[in-house]
């Protein structure tokens, strides 16, 4: 059995055996480089693309490049975010030093699929390791998927992990607009947030612009102090 034959079975024992006989670190880099005629698939891809955690970190510890593609782009990360969640496997590929956001030959990144397919905890992982949720393919980029797909928990995860922390940085004592001009995206995430900053309920008028027809509407002294977030600090 070769080394690819084995990280396709998951064969651990023989994974080792086979490159324990090499004698030279060129030819183990040989080995572990090795891509299939057909596809160009290398024994790490493979390994990953059937869940074989084992079998993909005694090649990774051997010094599988973690990165290396098949011939149409797709790595052994886009491979484990795509048909399952082998979120085991993509958190040894990222600790092993894979790319978050390596595109293949239609621009699609590990991110991307993981929110096409609803795989939340996989989404969370690549955004912790520096994947970027903006990256479009055909015009859509992951939150656009989980718009359109109505996962609040992704849209919540990408918008999150796009806008800062709320206390950070720090809020300045008085801010001098109403909270309608604040962007519509934080209202709408941070409601409850808003509402305890100025010690009043997130139902009341705080934030909504004047009427109309004049008149204070939501500012400060009609409704919650929307123009003093936070009383003083000294």
């Amino acid at each position: 059995m070769d080394l690819y034959s084995a990280a396709y079975h998951g064969n651990v024992k023989t994974i080792k055996k086979l490159l324990d006989r090499v004698k030279d670190q060129g030819g183990v880099r040989q080995m572990l480089s090795w891509r299939h005629p057909h596809g160009g698939a290398t024994a790490l891809y493979v390994a990953c693309e059937f869940g074989h955690l084992e079998a993909a970190k005694a090649l990774l510890e051997a010094g599988a490049p973690p990165d290396q593609a098949r011939d149409d782009g797709a790595t052994p990360l886009y491979k484990a975010c795509q048909d399952a969640n082998r979120l085991d496997i993509a958190r040894l590929l990222l600790k092993s030093g894979a790319v978050a956001d390596q595109v293949d030959q239609a621009g699609m990144t590990p991110l991307w699929v993981a929110c096409h397919q609803g795989k939340t905890e996989l989404a969370t992982l690549l955004l912790d390791n520096n994947a970027d949720p903006t990256r479009k393919v055909q015009g859509w980029s992951p939150l656009d998927l989980a718009r359109k797909d109505k996962r609040e928990d992704l849209v919540k995860l990408i918008l999150g992990q796009r806008l800062p922390p709320l206390s950070a940085p720090p809020l300045p004592n008085v801010i001098p607009f109403p909270l309608y001009a604040l962007p519509s995206r934080l209202c709408a995430i941070y409601p409850f947030h808003l509402a305890a900053l100025v010690n009043c309920s997130p139902l009341c008028t705080l934030g909504r612009p004047p009427p109309a027809g004049g008149g204070r509407g939501g500012d400060a002294s009609s409704t919650c102090r929307a123009l003093a977030l936070g009383r003083s600090r000294g």
